[in-house]
């Protein structure tokens, strides 16, 4: 991992001031919206009234999320981990980075971390898909893994690891443990073409214009599709192109999921890992 990592000073919109625009913007896309400021964990007043399959205290650390804290939000930190420059002009399988190295470069070694990436293949034995899940205030990792095992049936597999471990890329938030100020989203009934962080990320995009904003999130995916990717193994060669390694993401294994409702807090620094 690179011990020098470029620190992006990023804006820091509060809350309260995402608000109206997140819930401008998903009111553009979907029938249904209620977007409002509140604790994480902490009780959903937008959502008091409805029957829901889950509690209305959020508490991320019981079902239906199970994850290794509570809450998240204090002290945010957006740390971007490698890319598509470790697929090419050389698939760099080797990379491998650590979550707890991760943290502590971030100036946050007793942090919660969670995001997406490449799985460990060398812990997993192939190629996978990561959501990264850790809390290093209590030393506990429980990051969730799918891959696409040879002659497994259903296609994919899912399961938890242990490892703080991930290979060639990441998104990552890294937040300190427990209880953070958040906007909590509830969307139903899709009617514009952008999906859900779609059309939050161009709404930031569109206000903010070329000041940095990072937002992070957990969501929970219930009623309406999602198309989610599954990556192959890696490919026996080299990609010949950057045109190449697109068309890969657009043939690989695609499976569908359900959304509910979401929730997120922005970040006030980012660090891009090479």
């Amino acid at each position: 991992m690179s011990s020098n990592p470029i620190v992006i000073e990023t804006l820091k919109p509060s809350n309260s001031e995402l608000l109206p625009i997140v819930e401008s913007a998903l009111k553009s896309n979907f029938k249904d919206v209620t977007v409002e400021v509140g604790p994480c964990p902490g009780k959903i007043v937008c959502v008091r009234e409805q029957q829901l399959p889950f509690p209305v205290v959020v508490d991320l650390s019981v079902e239906p999320f199970s994850m290794t804290s509570s809450g998240f939000g204090q002290n945010l930190v957006i740390a971007e981990v490698g890319g598509p420059g470790n697929l090419f002009p050389k698939i760099n399988k080797e990379k491998e980075f650590d979550l707890k190295e991760i943290c502590n470069t971030c100036q946050s070694p007793f942090s919660f971390v969670f995001g997406p990436g490449a799985g460990p293949w060398k812990v997993v034995g192939r190629n996978c898909e990561m959501v990264a899940d850790a809390n290093f205030a209590t030393a506990k990792v429980a990051t969730k893994i799918a891959s696409l095992p040879p002659g497994y049936s259903p296609p994919y597999k899912m399961g938890v690891i242990d490892s703080p471990k991930f290979s060639l890329m990441a998104n990552l938030a890294v937040s300190e443990p427990g209880p953070g100020e958040v906007l909590h989203c509830k969307c139903s009934v899709r009617i514009g073409k952008d999906n859900f962080p779609e059309t939050i990320r161009k709404a930031l995009a569109k206000h903010y214009g070329k000041r940095c904003v990072s937002l992070a999130g957990i969501f929970l995916l219930g009623e309406g599709e999602a198309k989610l990717h599954v990556m192959p193994d890696f490919p026996g060669c080299q990609f010949s192109s950057t045109e190449e390694v697109s068309l890969v993401f657009k043939i690989i294994p695609w499976f569908q999921v359900r959304l509910l409702f979401s929730r997120g807090s922005s970040s006030q620094k980012g660090y891009r890992f090479l």
